[in-house]
């Protein structure tokens, strides 16, 4: 059983950095979903029920103090870690009050520091076991791949996965572009993995690369 965790933070290149900063599956965790704030990260925790929240404390539309108070009352299982510049610590002090379990400095972040936080603030939730992987699957193998982050792949990664000589790339984004609904795409992938599960013709990978990008690999 992997551990759900959910991103809340309004800076694209900073989801992206974390998305890529470990190997999630690896590590015991699955990411189940990005939000660029705290009203669309509220709509995607009713639907994908987290167990962490990675919460940045300075977002639009609802920002992360709030969001702390929300959590607190609505979803008093969900344990949530705070994102943190330097200069709004008071922030982050506020937050724990309102029932935060930990924060991070963004400056300071790495895998690291952030695999160890992840590790502190599951041993809280009551029947958590992290259970860490050997290896990562195919599925974030190709991620990764995708978006630049992994470049050894061989034959053998993939032979079993896909039996077939043939290959097509479907990408689809979203037109709206990066100020668009996280919780649309990840809805999406959900939708083409049922669609392409039911093709006996196609053995099928749907990635969600990150924000608004998904893309199929047909075999």
């Amino acid at each position: 059983m992997y551990c759900k965790v959910l991103i809340i933070e309004d800076e694209y290149i900073m989801r992206q950095g974390i998305r890529h900063m470990i190997e999630w599956e690896k590590e015991g965790y699955q990411l189940i979903g990005e939000a660029s704030n705290g009203e669309e990260g509220l709509a995607m925790m009713e639907e994908y029920q987290p167990d962490i929240i990675l919460a940045d404390i300075v977002m639009p539309v609802l920002d992360g103090m709030e969001l702390s108070l929300i959590v607190k009352k609505r979803f008093p299982r969900v344990k949530l870690i705070m994102l943190s510049s330097y200069d709004n610590f008071e922030y982050v002090k506020q937050t724990l009050l309102n029932g935060a379990c930990d924060y991070i400095l963004k400056p300071s972040l790495n895998p690291k520091t952030l695999t160890g936080i992840l590790d502190q603030t599951a041993a809280l939730i009551p029947g958590m076991c992290i259970s860490k992987q050997k290896g990562i699957s195919v599925n974030e193998k190709l991620n990764r791949y995708l978006c630049g982050y992994e470049t050894d792949l061989t034959e053998g990664d993939f032979k079993k996965r896909f039996p077939y000589t043939k290959c097509c790339l479907l990408l689809s984004k979203d037109s709206s572009g990066q100020t668009g609904r996280q919780e649309d795409a990840v809805g999406l992938v959900r939708l083409l993995k049922e669609y392409w599960q039911q093709q006996r013709a196609y053995e099928a990978e749907v990635l969600w690369i990150g924000g608004e990008v998904c893309a199929v690999l047909l075999n």
